[in-house]
């Protein structure tokens, strides 16, 4: 069942590809316009094409959601271009396999910074614009990494994916 979306505008953060990709082209589908949030201008816009193609509203911000300024820009311009947000999807993630003992600091704050920092940044800039129009959702992309399956080289991955799980239960409390 698709429902119908028609008018709402969502951002998908790491739709440049694999799942993100997919869950910007189903809303899509459903008559949702689309920021194609993403790191990657080439692949980001290849997305976009491709849903304009398809009959859709797509459009390109090329987005680092590990910066707290860039994630700010993109709900700003998000609701510059398209006069609203609805609906916010963090699936951006980055997955570095490196065993603990030769994590790097940079690589630990990369990782949060993307899977995790990101979904409180998304909430904090969003939310504001959700509440001033009566209402809207927030999605996240977690994992059975972590709160299910443990594998060696992925402890911050599954870190970052187990506070996903618990910021979701919380945000939705508040």
């Amino acid at each position: 069942m698709i429902v119908d979306l028609s008018g709402k505008v969502v951002i998908v953060t790491g739709s440049g590809q694999g799942i993100g990709e997919g869950i910007a082209r189903v809303f899509a589908k459903s008559g949702a316009k689309i920021v194609i949030a993403t790191r990657s201008s080439a692949n980001g816009q290849a997305v976009a094409d491709a849903i304009v193609n398809d009959g859709g509203v797509a459009w390109l911000n090329q987005t680092d959601v590990g910066r707290r300024s860039e994630v700010k820009r993109v709900v700003a311009q998000t609701v510059e271009h398209f006069g609203r947000l609805d609906i916010v999807v963090h699936n951006a993630a980055v997955y570095p396999v490196i065993p603990i003992e030769q994590l790097s600091d940079d690589d630990l704050e990369r990782t949060l910074s993307v899977n995790l920092k990101a979904s409180f940044w998304l909430i904090q800039e969003a939310l504001p614009h959700l509440r001033k129009q009566g209402g809207g959702r927030f999605l996240f992309t977690s994992s059975v990494t972590g709160p299910n399956v443990a594998m060696p080289g992925t402890a911050h991955y599954a870190a970052s994916k187990c506070g996903i799980n618990g910021l979701i239960r919380t945000a939705a409390l508040e």
